[in-house]
C-alpha cells in the first residue's frame, strides 16, 4: 500500500507487494532474498529452509547462499553473528527450538512424534555439541550464535 501511495510505478508496487507470497517468483523473488538477508544482517530471526527455497528460486546455491551470508558485513550496534554452521542436526534443531519455548520433554516428545528417552538423547548430544551444561545455557548458546 505504501507503494502505491508514494506513487512508485506499478511494477515496483507489484513486485513489493508479492515478495512475501509463497510462490514467490521473479523480480519479486530478488526482493524477498535482499529482504531475508537485511534481517540476518541485522541480527534478526530468518528461517534457514525458507532462505534456501528462495535462494533456489533465484538461481543461487547453497554454496553461493553461504558465501554471501558470510561475506555480509557485520552491522554497526547489532550482534555478531557466528560464521560457523549450526553444529546441531534437523532433529535436535527441532528439540532445541521447542525447549526454548518452555516445553517440556513429554510435550516435545508428543510434538515430535518420539518417546521422551529419544529427547533426552537429543538434548544431551545437544549440550555436548554446544558446551553447555542445561537447558537454559544450550537455548542462550544458540540463540547468541543465531541457530535459534
Amino acid at each position: 500500500m505504501l507503494a502505491r501511495r508514494w506513487g512508485l510505478p506499478k511494477t515496483i508496487a507489484s513486485v513489493i507487494e508479492r515478495h512475501h507470497a509463497d510462490d514467490v517468483s521473479g523480480e519479486a523473488a530478488f526482493v524477498r532474498l535482499s529482504d531475508m538477508l537485511a534481517h540476518y544482517a541485522q541480527g534478526g530471526s530468518v528461517s534457514p529452509a525458507e532462505l534456501l527455497r528462495v535462494a533456489r528460486v533465484v538461481g543461487l546455491t547453497p554454496q553461493q547462499l553461504r558465501r554471501v551470508m558470510y561475506d555480509l558485513p557485520n552491522p554497526v550496534g547489532a550482534r555478531q553473528r557466528q560464521v560457523d554452521p549450526c553444529p546441531l542436526s534437523a532433529r535436535e534443531s527441532d528439540v532445541l527450538k521447542r525447549l526454548a519455548e518452555g516445553k517440556v520433554y513429554k510435550q516435545i516428545a508428543t510434538e515430535l512424534n518420539l518417546s521422551t528417552s529419544t529427547v533426552r538423547t537429543h538434548l544431551h548430544n545437544i549440550y555436548g555439541k554446544l558446551g553447555a551444561v542445561d537447558r537454559a545455557q544450550a537455548v542462550l548458546i544458540a540463540t547468541e550464535r543465531g541457530w535459534l
